[in-house]
């Protein structure tokens, strides 16, 4: 984007100059955030999905006549969406907080 080519540094590094940066100073920097990524990605996923599927099919049965109508259906879907994305970031946000506190150097 422009914001980050305007901050940019003026030199130009290829990604080859970056990587051999990267691995001679320590190989294992470049996977150090790996775990935590995981364990925010993964239960998030998971409660996304699992939430959708089970919002969609409550929210079905207490309105069956919406499931035959295409924009009604589209509105289940996306209150259920909305459903799942908050029940997601609660379960991912402890996560979140120690991904933060870690790339801020706290």
């Amino acid at each position: 984007t422009l914001r980050v080519r305007a901050m940019a540094p003026m030199e130009s590094r290829s990604l080859g100059k970056l990587t051999q940066e990267a691995l001679a100073d320590d190989p294992g920097k470049l996977w150090n955030g790996l775990g935590l990524l995981w364990a925010r990605e993964i239960p998030f996923s998971a409660c996304k999905f699992l939430v959708f599927d089970l919002a969609s099919q409550a929210l079905f049965s207490l309105f069956p006549d919406f499931a035959e109508s295409g924009s009604l259906s589209l509105v289940i879907s996306a209150v259920a969406g909305a459903i799942a994305g908050v029940a997601s970031a609660i379960v991912s946000n402890p996560a979140d907080v120690l991904i933060t506190q870690i790339s801020s150097g706290g």
